[in-house]
């Protein structure tokens, strides 16, 4: 009997004779609302499914502030202990406030914890379905253990990760408990708003991690080990779970959803979380009010959406009930002997529909358990064989959800240790008896093709400079290959020409771009080696060195014309220059991205202003540690933003005094 007819055809054909029809459909309809009585009967009514629904979501609601209050007290109390900038009294204010505010979330807290139990006492909860009460439970004894965690917290310094795991795990439990109460009940619309209200929760939960772990790091100043990995994850999993809300939601939630939360209230997170994820060294220095504040008003505008779901699932919820005693009444009036005139013919229909029902049921529930490589197979084509494809192509997309997650975590390790690799392979304090030098390389992504390099071994001194075309990982593993080439050429010959060494340098790379990695990247740097007497030896084509000269307190660019790297192998002609260094001069080296910044009209900040900054400074401070960080840091206010990688490295010659000093440092 699996016609491809539709449902409606079906139960139209039960209906043709009046008697049999009456008695099918009295049945089926006696059977349906028997069982939603008895699932009702559970919690006391229908109405009481999303009662705890809401007594739930407002404990979480309470537990992620909480939570971010005793993340904030332990970052102020953190940096209090280990460091000396969080012992001012803007420090012991932050931690009153933060001790205020955990104060009151706290007594929050218990009071709606009080509140659940006294709900939950004044109904049967024995009838729960094992999965839904097994998740009650636990969520129950893990909120009962919050004490432990609050005096600890009071007495001592716990560290962010307990915070976090445990009151990430009774937001999961009760989150789970919500989920849980989809099997009270069959009704498609509140099972989508439940659905809905699930992944919502979820994203909220991991937005809240991230406000709290924000909060406690900008409290301490600095991230603390393993809390930029933690902040990936949970920023990751908010665009999965928001995924996951957009693809169960209706048209008229996600459309609500959308008007909740604009882009004027989601920018200002997003900005400043961008901020902070992209801070080095001690560049923390925002306080934690702000994003505190920021943060809180998304997660109230979440919540605040979250109360119309609730206000949606208490309307389905009415008129579920109402349709189950109409229902009832309607059975009542049908049922009697003439259920049983033809039950073999209903029980032929109902078998066809029941079956696909119940294994959908069972599919959904293999889904919800975590297996995702389950598919309905409901072939017939009607609208539960389009029901099930739906299904099927939504599992689908979760799946692949879940697998880009996992890849754009790997990825984002990745980059992180790529970058590590990168900033070790610029020289740390490199010592020659002639020269001095200061030097600094911020890449423009993660990986950078940017490089610089300082050599010495005894009296002998290279000097390379460098850019890969392009950004990521491909362009960081030519600029390695370089620099290393380079460096084995120094330390194999010293001495060697530098127009030799180029030439050995370029094939090299030649032979592992194009052949073996099959890339058309390349490399535009310099090379210069020291010869005596304040004399460099110049090779390659890059930008034009900076020279500032003492005696006259002004700068002079020195044109340096030559071939690129990575191109021809057969380079026959290689130029060089010569560049002399007086006592006191200081040679510049940069690459394109500090003198091709752009403003906001489009105006390059241009070779021009770095002469000037680097003559300023050098006569203001005498520094080349701090002509370095003026140059940068005017660069920063030219143009707002960062395009290309930005290295720049400056050395100077010292004067006869400043030599015999470096020279006899080591015996004295």
């Amino acid at each position: 009997m699996s016609l491809s007819l539709s449902i409606r055809l079906k139960l139209a054909l039960l209906a043709g004779v009046p008697v049999v029809g009456a008695a099918i459909l009295s049945a089926q309809i006696a059977s349906q609302a028997m069982g939603q009585v008895k699932l009702a009967k559970s919690l006391g009514s229908i109405e009481s499914l999303v009662e705890l629904s809401k007594r739930s979501t407002d404990l979480i609601h309470d537990l992620e502030r909480e939570q971010t209050s005793l993340c904030l007290l332990t970052g102020y109390r953190v940096g209090t202990n280990e460091t000396g900038d969080k012992t001012g009294e803007a420090a012991l204010k932050g931690q009153r406030e933060a001790l205020n505010r955990t104060q009151f979330a706290t007594s929050q807290t218990d009071a709606r914890i009080q509140q659940l139990n006294e709900f939950l006492a004044s109904r049967d909860a024995s009838m729960l379905p094992k999965k839904l009460s097994k998740s009650l439970t636990q969520a129950r004894h893990q909120v009962a253990t919050l004490s432990n965690l609050r005096i600890q917290s009071e007495t001592g310094v716990p560290r962010w990760e307990p915070l976090l795991d445990h009151y990430g795990r009774a937001i999961r439990l009760l989150t789970d408990t919500v989920a849980g109460l989809a099997e009270l009940t069959n009704d498609g619309e509140l099972l989508r708003t439940l659905n809905a209200l699930v992944a919502l929760l979820e994203f909220e939960a991991s937005a809240s991690a991230e406000h709290a772990l924000l909060a406690h790091v900008l409290a301490v100043g600095d991230f603390p080990p393993g809390s930029y990995r933690k902040l990936v994850t949970v920023v990751t999993e908010q665009e999965l779970y928001q995924d996951v809300f957009s693809t169960v939601a209706t048209f008229e939630a996600k459309k609500l959803f959308d008007e909740t939360m604009p882009a004027s209230l989601t920018e200002p997170v997003l900005q400043m979380r961008k901020k902070v994820m992209s801070a080095v060294d001690d560049e923390l220095t925002q306080p934690p009010e702000a994003w505190l504040s920021v943060g809180r008003t998304r997660l109230d505008s979440v919540a605040a959406f979250e109360q119309r779901l609730h206000a949606d699932s208490s309307h389905f919820a009415s008129l579920k009930l109402k349709q189950v005693n109409h229902d009832v009444a309607l059975a009542g009036l049908l049922a009697g002997g003439i259920i049983l005139f033809n039950l073999l013919f209903a029980g032929v229909i109902a078998r066809g529909i029941t079956r696909r029902i119940s294994h959908l049921r069972e599919v959904v529930a293999r889904v919800g358990d975590g297996d995702l490589t389950v598919r309905a197979d409901l072939s017939i084509r009607d609208e539960l064989g389009q029901l099930g494809a739906a299904f099927n192509k939504m599992v689908h997309e979760i799946s692949e959800s879940r697998s880009a997650l996992s890849t754009q975590a790997r990825m984002a390790r990745d980059l992180e240790i790529a970058t590590e690799i990168q900033r070790a392979m610029l020289p740390k304090t490199p010592t020659h008896p002639e020269f001095e030098f200061a030097g600094n390389m911020v890449p423009a992504d993660e990986v950078g093709g940017d490089f610089y390099d300082v050599l010495t071994d005894g009296d002998a001194l290279w000097l390379t400079v460098g850019d890969v075309c392009g950004h990521g990982i491909g362009s960081g593993l030519v600029m390695v290959m370089t620099q290393v080439a380079f460096a084995s050429n120094f330390f194999q010959d010293a001495a060697a020409e530098p127009a030799a060494v180029w030439k050995r340098v370029n094939r090299l790379l030649c032979e592992n771009i194009k052949e073996r990695l099959r890339d058309e990247r390349y490399v535009t740097a310099q090379l210069l080696t020291y010869q005596r007497d304040g004399l460099f030896r110049c090779v390659g084509a890059h930008q034009w060195p900076i020279v500032y000269r003492a005696s006259s307190g002004r700068c002079e660019v020195l044109e340096s014309n030559g071939p690129w790297l990575g191109i021809d192998a057969d380079q026959l002609i290689v130029p060089q220059m010569e560049i002399k260094l007086e006592p006191g001069d200081v040679l510049c080296l940069y690459t394109d991205g500090l003198p091709e910044s752009q403003n906001l009209n489009g105006d390059l900040f241009d070779v021009d202003r770095m002469q000037a900054t680097l003559a300023r400074s050098m006569k203001k401070h005498g520094s080349i540690v701090q002509s370095v960080e003026d140059l940068y840091a005017l660069v920063e206010e030219f143009s707002g933003r960062r395009d290309d990688d930005w290295t720049l490295l400056l050395v100077r010659r010292r004067d006869q005094e400043s030599c015999r000093l470096s020279i006899e440092a080591p015996s004295a």
